[in-house]
């Protein structure tokens, strides 16, 4: 049943401007990417930015943030959407240590933790079946 499966994808930025557990701002532009992120949803595009933010994480700056990937996740006025999405950021990230996430990407299936750093994508598959058949 595929209703049986519900994938909830949160971010928690590597910057403490906006994650109180990392030490600096190991990347500049995640506090932004992952407001904008946030924003997106309520537009419907945020499965798209996160593609894109994937396909060009090695140029990602808060300028290609607020520029770029805006045009991407149809968000027209960034600033304006800034601080409430960044309260939403700030408490996820607050929630995903409060779980002992200490770094990305970090899953969770039916509350347990996989191992720091995830699984090979093949084995997603069986650990779902598993806790599938554990809930019945």
């Amino acid at each position: 049943d595929p209703k049986a499966v519900k994938f909830i994808f949160k971010t928690w930025p590597l910057n403490s401007n906006c994650n109180a557990s990392v030490p600096s701002a190991t990347f500049v532009a995640s506090c932004d990417a992952s407001a904008l992120y946030v924003m997106s949803k309520q537009k419907g595009t945020a499965e798209t930015l996160v593609d894109w933010f994937f396909l060009h994480q090695n140029e990602l700056s808060p300028n290609t943030v607020r520029t770029d990937a805006t045009k991407i996740a149809k968000v027209t006025d960034f600033q304006a959407g800034y601080e409430k999405a960044i309260q939403e950021v700030k408490t996820d990230a607050a929630v995903g240590t409060s779980l002992n996430v200490h770094s990305t990407p970090s899953f969770f299936i039916n509350g347990r933790a996989l191992p720091a750093g995830g699984i090979a994508p093949q084995y997603f598959d069986s650990i779902i079946q598993l806790e599938l058949s554990r809930t019945k």
